[in-house]
């Protein structure tokens, strides 16, 4: 059990990354001309490995909610770590992807570039937020499950 939950605080720091590197730069990039945005958002090119770490982290949290059922306050907290990890997972499907689909990852710019910059800079805030949320979920919860 505690090697799980140990995987699944891992794996959950892993997740934060991206999303911690996107609040730490989101004051600058969001007031960057299009040519400055576009290249720095090039930076990015090839991160997509390291968002696959989420699905690690929502297997481990979700297996760990199992192992952890009837057990009450460290059941409850990972699965809340669980169901936090899966709302991370639909703000990046409906309001991240379509931007990456639709900006080809940020290698060209349409028209409506500003607009689509928002959507995308602020779901990742949000995203950040709830994937930081899960962390302390299940670092809550490996704290309070007895050994």
């Amino acid at each position: 059990m505690r090697a799980v939950q140990v995987l699944a605080v891992l794996f959950t720091v892993i997740s934060l990354i991206p999303g911690g590197a996107h609040v730490l730069e989101f004051h600058r990039k969001i007031t960057f001309s299009a040519d400055n945005y576009l290249m720095v958002q090039s930076l990015y090119t090839g991160w997509a490995f390291i968002g696959m770490a989420i699905f690690a982290a929502l297997a481990l949290n979700g297996t760990a909610a199992i192992m952890l059922k009837g057990q009450g306050t460290p059941f409850q907290w990972e699965l809340a770590a669980t169901v936090l990890l899966v709302v991370s997972l639909a703000i990046f499907f409906i309001w991240t992807f379509p931007v990456n689909q639709t900006t080809a990852n940020w290698t060209r710019l349409p028209p409506n570039w500003a607009a689509l910059r928002r959507q995308w800079e602020y779901s990742h805030l949000a995203n950040a937020a709830v994937v930081f949320a899960s962390l302390v979920c299940v670092t809550v919860s490996m704290a309070v499950t007895k050994r």
